[in-house]
């Protein structure tokens, strides 16, 4: 039941979802006006979701400020998230960093710099 409930919920809260809706009802209607609006309504969902720079403004604004390293405080232990490997590139006897591989550099920073006493990695 709640993998139905989780697929139609995320049909539902989808923008795609939305502006075909929209669209195929412009397409359907007989009366004008009503075509009117679910075509501005549908153009005006378009600009707003794939606009680049108003999603990155809303992801700057959902982030937290970062703190400066001499503002931290000592912790005794600190976890380090995994999944900072790639898997299946050749040659296979070799570790291969993706993009996330900059966490483990600050982590081993923070160790070497005495704000860190224990790292737990996982992953």
């Amino acid at each position: 039941m709640f993998f139905i409930a989780s697929k139609v919920l995320f049909f539902l809260i989808s923008p795609l979802s939305w502006i075909i809706t929209l669209l195929i009802f412009a397409v359907f209607s007989r009366k004008d006006k009503l075509k009117k609006y679910a075509l501005w309504a549908s153009c005006l969902l378009l600009l707003i979701f794939t606009n680049p720079m108003l999603s990155n403004y809303a992801m700057v604004q959902w982030e937290y400020a970062a703190t400066p390293k001499d503002q931290l405080p000592y912790v005794e232990t600190a976890v380090v998230l995994g999944g900072m490997l790639e898997t299946g590139k050749e040659p296979t006897d070799q570790y291969h960093f993706n993009g996330s591989a900059d966490r483990i550099n600050e982590a081993l920073l923070l160790y070497k710099e005495g704000i860190v006493q224990r790292l737990i990695l996982s992953g």
